[in-house]
């Protein structure tokens, strides 16, 4: 079974998660998230944003195995949609990535997502780091798992251990319509060490996951939701086949992907960590959708859906908070009668960002 989306392309969103060996028997992990918007012009109170390559952020994680510990945070931001300006009031995207070192010390488990949310969501952080943080937790703890159950030789410092890859790609469909597909590819390999005689042996499991949902962009309700998933080894390459776990997915239809979608997927699929990738990958449909929504075809010229200046709903991230430059000037030409507010609907502004 192959799950084929349609459409015209919109936005692809990539994010990767690289586990290495470190010294000390540490765990050094590597996430990066990378936005390309396909068409649109998008207007934000500083001008428009064009497009290309919009986001690209990256962070920098050491954890400790046995416990499971972040020792250590580092982010980078190269492209944020908000450099400092004074249509910002002087900040920047990047000003409030020191929020995460409320993390350090923090268990992977079940109150570190709680945890990174508390410290880093809404109006305290970046919705996209925080999406990068989110995934970078969970492929972490992935990569851990499998190394434990892995009796190998000893890691030498610097090798690669794990690699995940998510990839969101979004198009837009006939009748107000857009399908979103998600691939994830984890992958572990084994220990350098352990010399191999063709490169196809040097990892021990290859996780494939696809998810394909079509929604109406009105409301955002889903109108199908189907995934496959296969795992393969050195030894079953060629014969290992795709599952279907639409089934799964089956009485997700119909509920609207903006409103109450992640908890409810977290409730159906949190638990069993045999569905942590097909999780991950439905948890990263929102914020892509959120990403792909802008560059729906002429959304922001005059007379279309969301003609204005836009930016994100109130308290979304750092540079939307409450009493924040952005917001102050939104509030400004609204009482002003402007059209400084987000677009209607679920998906909001905040997909311009």
């Amino acid at each position: 079974m192959l799950l084929h989306a349609a459409g015209d392309p919109l936005h692809t969103r990539l994010l990767t998660v690289d586990a290495r060996s470190a010294e000390a028997g540490r765990f050094s992990v590597r996430g990066e998230v990378l936005d390309l918007r396909k068409r649109s012009l998008v207007p934000l109170p500083h001008g428009l944003q064009l497009p290309g390559v919009i986001h690209r952020m990256e962070l920098e994680a050491l954890f400790e195995p046995a416990e499971r510990r972040l020792e250590r945070v580092e982010s980078r931001q190269p492209v944020v949609a908000f450099e400092a300006s004074p249509a910002s009031g002087g900040e920047s995207c990047r000003d409030s990535a020191g929020a995460l070192q409320a993390l350090v010390g923090a268990q992977l488990g079940g109150g570190f997502l709680r945890r990174l949310s508390d410290a880093y969501g809404g109006p305290r952080g970046c919705t996209h780091l925080l999406t990068l943080a989110r995934l970078l937790a969970s492929g972490a703890a992935r990569a851990l798992d499998l190394e434990a159950a892995l009796a190998g030789a000893p890691r030498q410092v610097g090798e690669r251990v794990f690699r995940r890859v998510l990839v969101v790609d979004g198009f837009e469909g006939p009748e107000g319509s857009m399908q979103l597909e998600v691939q994830l590819s984890d992958v572990h390999l084994r220990p350098r060490a352990e010399a191999t005689e063709h490169p196809l042996d040097a990892f021990t499991s290859w996780t494939e996951l696809r998810v394909l949902a079509g929604l109406d962009l009105a409301s955002t309700r889903l109108r199908e939701l189907r995934a496959e998933e296969r795992t393969r080894t050195p030894a079953d390459l060629a014969g290992a086949a795709f599952a279907d776990r639409s089934g799964e997915l089956a009485e997700l239809v119909g509920r609207p992907l903006m409103a109450g979608f992640g908890p409810e997927v977290v409730r159906r699929f949190g638990e069993d960590p045999r569905s942590a990738p097909l999780l991950d990958a439905l948890l990263n449909l929102a914020p892509g959708y959120v990403q792909c929504v802008a560059a729906v075809r002429d959304l922001f010229l005059p007379g279309g859906r969301a003609a204005a200046s836009l930016g994100a709903g109130t308290d979304s991230c750092f540079m939307w908070r409450t009493g924040g430059a952005l917001q102050v000037a939104r509030a400004a030409r609204e009482e002003a009668g402007g059209r400084g507010g987000p677009p209607g609907g679920p998906g909001g502004g905040a997909a311009t960002r």
